[in-house]
C-alpha cells in the first residue's frame, strides 16, 4: 500500500503535465484560432444587444486583482436569433449595442472584436505552457521510475 501511495504524486504530475501540454497542442485552440481568422477575413457585421445581466469574476494575476465581466449577447440574422458571450476586463461597456462579426454560412460562429480575441488566444497558448507541461511530465516520469525501481 505504501508503494502505491508513493506513485500517486508522480502520476498526478504526469497528468497535470499532459493537461498543460494539451493547452499548447490542443485541437480546441487551433479550431478557435481558425474560426477567429475566418471572422476577421470574411465576417459579416451586425449589431448585437448585450444582456443587462452579467457575471463578475475576480481573479488575481501576480497578486494584482482583476475584475472580469462576462456578458451574453444576441443578434438576428434573417429571422433567426444567435447568441454568444463576451468578457470585458477593463470596464463595463458604455452601451448595450455592440458590433458583432459572424460567418454568413454559419452565424453560430461569431465574436465581438475577433482580432482582440485572437491576440488574447495567442497570448495564453504560448511556449511557457508547453515548457511547464513537458517539465512536469519529465519530473513525474523520473520520480515514478525511481520509486518503482526502489
Amino acid at each position: 500500500m505504501g508503494k502505491l501511495l508513493t506513485l500517486i504524486f508522480p502520476v498526478v504530475l504526469i497528468v497535470m503535465g499532459i493537461q498543460f501540454s494539451r493547452d499548447y497542442f490542443g485541437d480546441t485552440t487551433k479550431d478557435q484560432r481558425n474560426k477567429l481568422e475566418q471572422l476577421i477575413a470574411n465576417g459579416e457585421s451586425t449589431t448585437a444587444t448585450l444582456s443587462s445581466e452579467y457575471k463578475t469574476k475576480k481573479i488575481k494575476i501576480a497578486k494584482v486583482p482583476i475584475k472580469m465581466h462576462e456578458f451574453d449577447y444576441s443578434f438576428n440574422v434573417g429571422t433567426k436569433e444567435y447568441q454568444g458571450k463576451k468578457t470585458y476586463t477593463a470596464q463595463l461597456p458604455a452601451s448595450s449595442a455592440v458590433n458583432v462579426k459572424y460567418l454568413a454560412d454559419d452565424p453560430s460562429v461569431n465574436a465581438i472584436a475577433p482580432a482582440e480575441a485572437l491576440a488574447s488566444l495567442e497570448e495564453t497558448s504560448g511556449t511557457p505552457s508547453l515548457l511547464i507541461g513537458l517539465g512536469m511530465i519529465l519530473v513525474g516520469g523520473f520520480l515514478g521510475y525511481r520509486r518503482l525501481k526502489a
